[in-house]
């Protein structure tokens, strides 16, 4: 497996997956799904819609990654993960001379993208879930 570069978001993408994976077929045998048609223009049943939802946002990531040069995840996220020093830092926002996080985020916030692929890959997900 050297020709893979394992890096710890890698790692967490392959987990991530595979635990889907396997909380989808826990639940497939504790309640089987029906076959449904909603916004999609066919029967799917529960797999049909994690596989499409999954192909969809990486199509969003790429489509992403080709059209703009702003980063994957939008500033909100990546306050979450990373926190507003650690953002502030990367986006050169002098964290010393803010007061508040209030502040740092509306520094933040004032020059640079408030939504990324992720955002809108997490709500292609629960729409292809719930309405799918």
């Amino acid at each position: 497996m050297q020709w893979m570069a394992w890096t710890p978001v890698t790692a967490a993408f392959f987990v991530t997956i595979v635990l889907i994976l396997v909380g989808m077929t826990v639940w497939q045998m504790a309640s089987p799904s029906v076959a449904r048609k909603g916004f999609l223009p066919i029967e799917t049943h529960r797999g049909d819609r994690l596989f499409i939802s999954l192909l969809g946002s990486a199509f969003i990531h790429l489509a992403w990654l080709t059209f703009t040069e702003t980063p994957v995840t939008g500033i909100p996220s990546a306050t979450l993960f990373l926190g507003v020093e650690a953002v502030a830092d990367s986006l050169g926002v002098v964290t010393t001379e803010i007061e508040s996080y209030s502040d740092a985020m509306s520094e933040i916030l004032s020059d640079h993208s408030v939504i990324g692929a992720f955002e809108i890959a997490i709500v292609w997900v629960f729409a292809v879930f719930r309405w799918g």
